[in-house]
């Protein structure tokens, strides 16, 4: 209560203020919106990341070990293997809600993409409705970021649990096993996906570009960026096709 009076205080005295102003359901939207949308996404991430390092888990490999330093780490695996359940979802709902309270922070975008509306004057560019730059546009872009970094965290965390529990042996003619692979180039191709969606929604931001004499699409950036972003969305679904062409051999000198 000490420490979270000086916050109850405001948050009283904000819905007072709105309240006497006759704004009471503006401020309990903004509320809502900003707890409702950071509660959806934290446990979204929060069920991603738990389900990929409990693959992690699932797929580790039986350890024989070899040396004296291998049993003493194969012996730390079976002490904490019980708890490994608690710690996934600790884990998860760790860095998880750190992405909720981030995106709750974006209330505005949402509520712009849910109200938004057609202007009925189109860009000459792309031909899209002004109100998909208005209402839409800055949404997706926002989307693609928040999924983009959710997917490489998560290859991070599970390349992290793979390491701990024996998937990833840097000191083992097998580097990786063949359950670790698997799952991580999964990972990877989904994680370039996500960039090829992102490198789509950059063509739009070449509205916004300051390259030229006034904000927007420059002759350099409709001649020369625009089709270097559509080379680049070829260059990403070529090396998917790569990654998953991968899976049929041992090295991953191809990808």
């Amino acid at each position: 209560i000490v420490f979270g009076a000086n916050r109850i205080a405001v948050f009283v005295t904000d819905l007072w203020w709105f309240e006497e102003r006759g704004y009471r359901d503006v401020f309990l939207t903004v509320l809502m919106t900003r707890y409702g949308i950071g509660a959806v996404f934290t446990l979204l991430l929060a069920l991603f990341i738990g389900l990929n390092l409990s693959i992690a888990r699932r797929t580790r490999p039986f350890v024989i070990p070899t040396t004296p330093q291998e049993a003493q780490v194969q012996r730390l695996r079976d002490t904490v293997d019980p708890y490994l359940p608690w710690v996934i979802a600790g884990v998860s709902f760790f860095f998880a809600l750190t992405s909720g309270a981030a995106i709750g922070g974006q209330w505005e975008t949402f509520l712009l993409f849910l109200n938004g509306q057609s202007v009925g004057i189109a860009d000459p560019l792309f031909s899209q409705d002004l109100g998909f730059w208005l209402f839409e546009f800055p949404f997706w872009a926002l989307l693609q970021t928040w999924v983009f970094t959710s997917i490489v965290l998560t290859i991070l965390l599970t390349a992290g649990a793979h390491y701990v529990l024996g998937g990833i042996r840097p000191v083992s003619p097998e580097k990786l096993t063949r359950q670790a692979r698997l799952h991580l180039t999964a990972l990877i191709a989904l994680a370039v996906a996500v960039r090829a969606w992102g490198y789509w929604l950059e063509r739009y931001e070449l509205n916004y570009s300051p390259r030229g004499t006034v904000t927007g699409a420059s002759f350099t950036d409709v001649n020369a960026e625009l089709p270097a972003l559509l080379l680049l969305i070829g260059v990403a679904v070529i090396a998917i096709v790569i990654l998953f062409a991968s899976l049929r051999r041992e090295e991953l000198l191809l990808p």
